[in-house]
């Protein structure tokens, strides 16, 4: 049973990929990137090119 223990953080990295050593950073990194990707989606798609001039 503790050898199932032991190797239970290898068979996550196998299964999901690299888990990062700091779960809070982790997190906060994934609520960043949310957070863009709904400013991204809120954003008319005009706005991104920034301010015409017309002369």
């Amino acid at each position: 049973m503790d050898e199932e223990k032991m190797n239970w953080p290898a068979v996550l990295r196998a299964l999901v990929g690299h888990i990062p050593p700091h779960p809070l950073l982790a997190e906060l990194l994934w609520q960043r990137q949310e957070d863009l990707n709904k400013t991204r989606k809120a954003q008319p798609q005009g706005a991104a090119s920034g301010p015409s001039h017309s002369a």
